[in-house]
């Protein structure tokens, strides 16, 4: 059992698809906005709520590793094997 030559577009498809989760819009642009309105805009005001690490890293916000939180972080709902 080997790949076909039609397996590689949805491969590559999935792929693309997979590297936009957790990534925002406008991509580099949008992760600097969000950190910005965590440092020196109105998401200042969540500080309390979150921890330390949580904070930080809307303040350093990066979208890659966002995805792969994303993709790999268990949550209530998700069934895991």
């Amino acid at each position: 059992m080997g790949y076909q030559a039609n397996d590689f577009g949805a491969i590559v498809a999935a792929a693309a698809l997979a590297h936009d989760i957790g990534n925002p819009p406008f991509g580099h642009s949008g992760e600097k906005a969000i950190g910005e309105f965590f440092i020196t805009g109105a998401g200042k005001n969540f500080r309390s709520q979150l921890t330390d690490k949580e904070y930080q890293d809307l303040c350093d916000f990066e979208g890659n590793a966002n995805g792969f939180k994303i993709l790999t972080e268990d949550r209530a709902g998700r069934l895991v094997d």
